[in-house]
C-alpha cells in the first residue's frame, strides 16, 4: 500500500513555506540509476539506509572505507539529495520512508543528544531558547524537553525532532515502512539485501522497567546509564503528563504510524505494486480513518475508560496515575 500525502493546516500556519520545500528537498535522496527516492527520517535507521543507499551509487560503491561511516556519511550522500539533483516523473520512482512510533522516536532522540552526549549539539541549545526552565542542561528533564518542543514553532525544530510527517511532498506516493519490520519488506531486500545491522555503534540500551522517569535529570539519566548501563524505555518517559503535548506536536504522526503498520501487513513489493493499481491509497493525515483507510477499529484499538476511586487516597492519585 502505497501513501500520499496531503499538507496538513497546522504546517502551514506553523511552517515557513520556502524553509519546508529547501527542508523536504534535503531530506529526499535520489539514486537516479535505479530509479529510486528515500525520504530520509533522522532517528529512524536513516545511517544504515544512507549507507546502504551509497553502496548502490556506482562511484561509491564498496570503495567507501569503514573509518568514513561516523565521520562523513551524512556529509557524503548531500550531492545526491533533491537540493542538488531534481526528479522529473515522481509516477515512475519508487519513493520510500522508513516511520518509526512518534514516542519511541522523540524519547531516542532526547536519550541520544541530551544523555548520551556530554557536550550538547548546538541544536539542542537552540531548542532549550524555547523552554521556561531551568537553562543548565544537567537539570533538563523530558518533561522539560517536551515543553520546549510543544513552544516551538515546526520550522524552528531540528531534524532529529521535526514530525515525521513534515518531510514529505504533497502529491507523491510513498511507500511507508515501520522501522521494527523493514528487514523483512521485499521492496527494500530486493534493493539493498540485508539491511538489519545497525552500521552506527551509538545505539543505547534501554531497561525493561517502565516506571516514571520523566522527571529525572539529565545528571541523573546519566549517572543511571554509567552504573547501570541502561536508560528509560520510551514507556517509561512518555507519562501522563508529556502525553498531551506530545501529542499536540506528533498527533499526525501517529496516523502516519498507523498506516504504515496496516500497509506492512499487505504486499509491499515494488514491482508488484506497479502492476496494481488498487494498492495505492489516497490518505489524508487529519483523520487516518478517512481517504480508503479502513474505517473499522480492531480489539487492540479499542477506547477505555478507566475509574479510579479516590475517596481518603488523594495523596497517591499522582503515583496512581502515572502507574496506568
Amino acid at each position: 500500500t502505497l501513501y500520499r500525502p496531503i499538507t496538513s493546516e497546522i504546517e502551514i500556519r506553523r511552517g515557513n513555506p520556502v524553509q519546508l520545500q529547501n527542508y523536504r528537498n534535503a531530506h529526499h535522496l535520489h539514486d537516479v540509476r535505479r530509479n529510486v527516492v528515500y525520504c530520509y527520517i533522522a532517528k529512524n535507521a536513516c545511517s544504515t539506509f544512507k549507507y546502504h543507499f551509497l553502496r548502490q551509487v556506482p562511484e561509491v560503491g564498496d570503495v567507501l572505507p569503514t573509518d568514513q561511516i561516523n565521520a562523513d556519511l551524512h556529509k557524503l550522500v548531500r550531492q545526491y539529495s533533491l537540493a542538488h539533483l531534481s526528479v522529473d516523473d515522481w509516477e515512475n520512482k519508487y519513493v520510500f520512508a522508513i516511520i518509526r512510533h512518534p514516542f519511541q522516536r522523540v524519547a531516542s532522540a532526547f536519550l541520544d543528544k541530551f544523555v548520551r552526549h556530554a557536550d550538547l549539539p548546538r541544536y539542542a541549545r537552540e531548542l532549550m531558547k524555547h523552554a521556561r526552565s531551568d537553562n543548565d542542561p544537567n537539570n533538563w528533564t523530558f518533561s522539560d524537553f517536551v515543553s520546549a518542543i510543544a513552544a516551538a514553532p515546526v520550522d524552528a525544530l531540528n531534524e532529529h525532532w521535526m514530525p515525521q510527517y513534515v518531510h514529505m511532498f504533497d502529491d507523491v506516493q510513498y511507500d511507508l515502512v515501520p522501522i521494527e519490520s523493514m528487514s523483512a519488506n521485499p521492496s527494500l531486500v530486493e534493493l539493498y539485501g540485508d539491511v538489519s545491522e545497525n552500521i552506527r555503534e551509538h545505539s543505547l540500551e534501554y531497561s525493561d522497567v517502565d516506571g516514571p522517569a520523566h522527571k529525572l535529570t539529565v545528571r541523573e539519566l546519566r549517572r543511571m546509564r554509567e552504573e547501570d548501563g541502561v536508560v528509560p524505555s520510551w514507556r517509561a518517559l512518555a507519562q501522563s503528563e508529556t502525553v498531551d503535548r506530545l501529542m499536540g506536536v506528533y498527533k499526525s504522526d501517529f496516523a502516519l504510524y498507523e498506516h504504515a503498520r496496516n500497509a506492512a501487513a499487505g504486499p509491499t513489493k515494488w514491482s508488484e505494486m506497479q502492476r496494481d493499481a488498487t494498492n495505492i491509497v489516497a490518505f489524508r493525515r487529519a483523520d487516518p480513518y478517512m481517504n480508503g483507510v479502513d474505517k473499522s477499529r480492531s480489539a487492540e484499538d479499542e477506547l477505555i475508560s478507566v475509574i479510579l476511586p479516590v475517596y481518603n487516597v488523594e495523596p497517591y492519585i499522582r503515583e496512581c496515575m502515572d502507574s496506568l
